[in-house]
């Protein structure tokens, strides 16, 4: 286990690098702050190279089991003063370790190879959506999820926590040929539905075949025109007069779970179909 005191330490400072999109995206890894979502990394699989930790951590069973099973995997552990953590940190309360974790591999044809329902977001900017949107569609028993250009990155330490950790266990898709994509999944027989202010139908009549996809846009202005073109259904949800539109991440909860429920996939109580 190594000791360090100096916020300038060559670990600390890769680390930090991380912060920034282009070194997560260049590196394929990013950081994890706080117990629960790196237990959720390390239940999830996923490689945890380098563990900054704390005394604080260590003051809890739930912490030193936590950095013994980081130990355990062959982490790098390193002891920083409190101080020194707060420095690589991005919240207020850590919890006393932060860690640099591998990005989660996933292979293009598995998830396409089996019919299912997926998540398409179109640009979405902001990651408390981005993340609310990936927890709500992996708890609806979504495959994974398609990521269009200009979408916010889904290893940003705010989707993380958002997301309560689905980024880890829910395949993405993000560097990908968007359109030609969507050509591969009509190609494949999904029935694409976007979420759509100007929507012909009210979401409860569209049809919501398997497999399917449920397309999701920009917070300000919607759907791209040229993903509406290649959708089959455009889908609005009633609103009040007077009221402009949902929180993308809403309207993504209630058109997913509406496809769940005409599909009679409601997950039981112990989360089996």
């Amino acid at each position: 286990m190594k000791e360090i005191t100096s916020r300038a330490n060559p670990l600390l400072k890769y680390a930090r690098s991380l912060h920034r999109r282009k070194y997560r995206e260049q590196e394929g890894k990013c950081l994890v702050e706080g117990v629960r979502l790196l237990e959720d990394a390390v239940g999830a699989g996923l490689g945890i190279e380098t563990v900054f930790f704390t005394e604080r951590l260590l003051a809890g069973e739930r912490g030193q089991q936590l950095l013994q099973e980081c130990q355990n995997r062959g982490s790098e552990c390193c002891r920083l003063p409190e101080a020194v953590l707060a420095s690589l940190a991005e919240t207020d309360s850590p919890q006393g370790i932060i860690a640099v974790v591998k990005y989660p591999l996933w292979d293009r044809a598995a998830l396409l190879a089996e019919p299912g329902l997926l998540l398409v977001v179109d640009r979405i900017q902001d990651p408390g959506n981005l993340g609310t949107m990936l927890r709500t569609a992996e708890a609806a028993g979504c495959r994974g999820a398609i990521f269009s250009p200009g979408t916010v990155d889904p290893f940003n330490s705010k989707v993380l926590r958002a997301s309560m950790g689905a980024v880890f266990r829910l395949p993405l898709l993000t560097e990908v040929s968007f359109f030609a994509l969507l050509g591969e999944l009509k190609e494949k027989g999904y029935h694409l539905v976007a979420a759509d202010v100007r929507g012909s139908i009210p979401y409860w009549e569209a049809d919501y075949s398997l497999p399917g996809a449920l397309v999701v846009g920009n917070e300000a202005w919607g759907v791209n025109d040229k993903v509406l073109a290649r959708v089959e259904e455009r889908v609005r949800i009633p609103l009040k007069e007077g009221v402009d539109s949902l929180n993308a991440a809403v309207a993504a909860g209630i058109i997913l779970y509406e496809w769940v429920r005409q599909g009679g996939l409601i997950p039981k109580k112990d989360g089996t179909g």
